[in-house]
């Protein structure tokens, strides 16, 4: 059933996809799921037994992809047919804030592969599979490849957003047992640079690797037991093929991030993604945002929150391309940041400006039709009202249905505007 299901989506045009992916939430899941696993590049060292497993009733909503083995981040490097994905196709656009006036930042797929291998190895040279590294920093390509170097290694992210005070950075420390934790030694943002490791130091970590902001050397004195990213690098650069790494493969029910609830209740509860979290990330946003290979991608976000991990996900295993914006996105230096990625793919400004003009061709008519078909009622309820008026001599009858018109004239007003209101505020 999966296999004809498939014939068909090769015969489907790219304008009618919309309709195909509603179409495949009335079909039964098992059926979904394998033709979502064909529009995402996942390659299982070991393919599933099945779709789902249901046999295990202990296990509430049964077990996805049962033993199937794979690594998560080795599916966001590789390229791929479909979707399409090419070495030198743009991976990651970015800009420092402040640079607003100099070209975008370009980084291909094939660069980050070997930037994430790079780090990866530097990792297995301190490390242990299966130890927890937290990320503590903002979300910047150097983060995007910390990020997918810890899970191509084997070992397990711990998300910490960097807005967080040393005493919240100290308890996720604590609970994930992380044994180190990459950080900046600043945070730039409007202009200004605020202290980024002083707080990390605070909150106690056994060991911390920090990222300059800006330029190649960290500015600050580091306790003795911490690197610099430079230092955390050269363990990497005597390796024979410092850029070749070979994937840990894992269970797919293996953990990869652990993120945090906000605590604003109490002490914050530890959230485990396996290798399936990411999977169901990028098939959200395949099938309800639409994300797919071509796209540009930009959120403003942080790996310490959920979105962060999503939204790097989403956009590598769709075959989209990762926009980040070093510093504040509040001021004009964001809005040219992503007004020049646009630039960038003019055939993919062309087509959303036309999709744009087709739905508000769209929604005009569908007003303009709604407008005309309450102009009709009016006038027949009008009509019908004053020919029963004619009809009526008495005068407290009268007043009656002038105050009936006025009711009706004032719930008509609102339905008016209540409907104008609902169609108008999705014009661009």
């Amino acid at each position: 059933m999966a296999q004809s299901f498939w014939a068909l989506r090769t015969r489907i045009p790219s304008q009618a996809s919309s309709y195909f992916k509603a179409f495949l939430f009335s079909i039964p899941r098992q059926v979904y799921w394998s033709i979502v696993l064909k529009e995402l590049p996942i390659l299982f060292r070991e393919p599933p037994n099945c779709i789902l497993d249901t046999s295990d009733k202990s296990k509430h909503g049964g077990t996805w992809l049962p033993g199937s083995v794979l690594n998560i981040a080795e599916c966001c490097l590789l390229p791929s047919d479909y979707p399409a994905k090419k070495d030198d196709g743009i991976a990651i656009v970015w800009r420092d804030e402040g640079c607003d006036d100099s070209n975008v930042n370009q980084m291909t797929l094939k660069e980050l592969r070997e930037q994430v291998m790079f780090v990866a190895n530097a990792l297995d040279a301190m490390f242990l599979k299966g130890d927890a590294i937290a990320i503590d920093m903002p979300m910047t390509v150097s983060a995007v490849i910390i990020y997918l170097a810890i899970v191509l290694a084997g070992l397990v992210v711990v998300s910490i957003a960097d807005s967080f005070a040393a005493k919240e950075i100290a308890t996720r420390l604590r609970v994930s047992k992380a044994k180190a934790v990459f950080t900046q030694d600043f945070i730039v943002r409007g202009g200004r640079r605020f202290p980024l490791y002083s707080r990390v130091v605070e909150a106690a970590p056994s060991k911390a690797i920090v990222i300059p902001a800006a330029g190649d050397n960290v500015n600050i004195e580091l306790r003795e037991q911490d690197l610099s990213w430079k230092d955390f690098l050269s363990r990497a650069h005597n390796l024979p093929r410092p850029h070749d790494f070979s994937p840990v493969y894992q269970p797919i029910e293996s953990m990869t991030n652990i993120l945090f609830s906000s605590g604003t209740t109490g002490d914050p509860k530890a959230i485990a993604w396996t290798q399936l979290s990411p999977i169901r990330s990028a098939a959200d946003f395949w099938a309800h945002i639409d994300v797919q290979s071509g796209d540009v991608f930009c959120w403003p976000t942080n790996l310490g929150w959920g979105m962060g991990p999503v939204l790097l996900y989403s956009c590598f295993l769709n075959g989209a391309t990762l926009a980040l914006y070093h510093g504040s996105p509040l001021g004009r230096d964001f809005g040219k940041f992503v007004q020049m990625n646009f630039d960038i793919w003019p055939s993919t400004v062309k087509d959303w400006s036309g999709a744009i003009r087709d739905v508000e061709a769209r929604m005009r008519s569908e007003l303009e039709a709604l407008r005309l078909r309450l102009q009709s009622t009016v006038s027949s309820q009008v009509e019908l009202i004053f020919n029963r008026l004619d009809e009526l001599e008495v005068d407290s009858r009268l007043t009656m249905l002038e105050r009936k018109v006025d009711v009706f004239a004032n719930e008509l007003d609102d339905l008016i505007e209540e409907r104008v209101a609902h169609f108008t505020k999705w014009e661009v």
